[in-house]
């Protein structure tokens, strides 16, 4: 097989495998609610638990670049977090009696695992795509591979949730990162016995920059929705009693409306003056989050999605430069 195809099929097994591991995030949705009968801030709270290993992604970067194994930096990474990423998630497989923290600990493993082999993966996409000049159509392949995983794990978590046990789901995202380990057979990765300078001097020279935080607040305010996650769910399954699939297949309206949002973007905005799109955007999704109001039956949420979820993520795009880079691990579950 040609080299560069090889490439091409490693990155987009690893992407559409890391959005797809989301199927188990909405029954454990449910398994929180009606299984261990926590309320929407104890349900909260435990969502926040689970997704903290998120937040020291830079940190996963900062080990793969600077502290190899043996002599690589990609590969046994990879491989030792998807393993760690399918124990986690058959742990889970093999319990019939869910408790707080016996559910709790293998989440936040398997989540940590996805996002350090995330974090290996996007080193390896910048650096053999700049080497192949190859970056712009890794990385279309990437978000591609991400949007397709989510519309999947839309309608096929909730067709799960309501008709296979769960222990069998996560058995199912066990297998995921079993191809995740076995892509790494397809890509070279050359030794080397010299370690890397540790050039940190630029990252914070950026992160002292009104640039940067200007960026970083705008990231921020954008996602923060006290309505969405664990709240969102609690109003559809128990005020509106919205069925699993139903739910679920609100997520694949989403990623669908959040795809044709990226290709408008591409289409009309690439390429253009941002400072305008970044500075009027907040304020036209302000006006957009008012649909919200008539957030109040299963034809209306639906209609409320598309119009919600397109303008947010394409001014992901806008506010990040390039490329959303939203749909990790777990895709639109909280």
């Amino acid at each position: 097989m040609n080299p560069l195809r090889r490439y091409y099929f490693f990155f987009l097994i690893n992407y559409f495998v890391q959005s797809t591991v989301g199927i188990v995030y909405e029954p454990v949705n449910y398994l929180l609610k009606d299984r261990l009968h926590l309320t929407p801030g104890q349900a909260a709270g435990f969502m926040a638990w689970i997704t903290f290993p998120l937040l020291l992604k830079p940190l996963y970067g900062y080990v793969t670049d600077f502290m190899p194994l043996g002599r690589y930096r990609r590969k046994p990474h990879l491989v030792l977090a998807a393993c760690l990423a399918a124990a986690a998630f058959f742990s889970l497989a093999a319990q019939t009696h869910y408790r707080y923290i016996s559910l709790l600990i293998p989440l936040m493993l398997s989540i940590f695992a996805m996002a350090f082999a995330d974090a290996v993966c996007g080193g390896w996409l910048v650096e053999d795509g700049k080497a192949r000049q190859q970056t712009g159509p890794y990385q279309a392949l990437h978000i591609g591979a991400l949007y397709l995983g989510v519309i999947l794990v839309g309608a096929g978590g909730g067709w799960m949730t309501s008709h296979v046990p769960y222990p069998r789901i996560f058995g199912i995202a066990g297998l995921m990162p079993l191809a995740i380990a076995a892509s790494v057979a397809l890509v070279h990765e050359s030794g080397s016995d010299q370690p890397r300078r540790r050039q940190t001097g630029n990252l914070w020279s950026f992160i002292r920059t009104r640039t940067f935080w200007a960026l970083g607040a705008t990231i921020v305010l954008w996602n923060f929705y006290p309505f969405l996650g664990t709240v969102q769910f609690y109003y559809q399954s128990n005020v509106l009693h919205l069925t699993p699939q139903w739910i679920g297949s609100l997520m694949t309206v989403g990623s669908i409306a959040g795809f044709l949002g990226s290709a408008a973007y591409w289409k009309f905005c690439r390429g253009r003056d941002i400072t305008r799109w970044v500075s009027w955007g907040p304020v036209g999704m302000a006006l957009v989050s008012l649909t919200y109001l008539f957030y109040r039956g299963p034809i209306s949420v639906g209609v409320v999605e598309i119009p919600a979820d397109a303008p947010r993520f394409d001014h992901a795009h806008v506010s990040r430069g390039r490329g959303s880079h939203h749909l990790r691990v777990i895709p639109g579950a909280f």
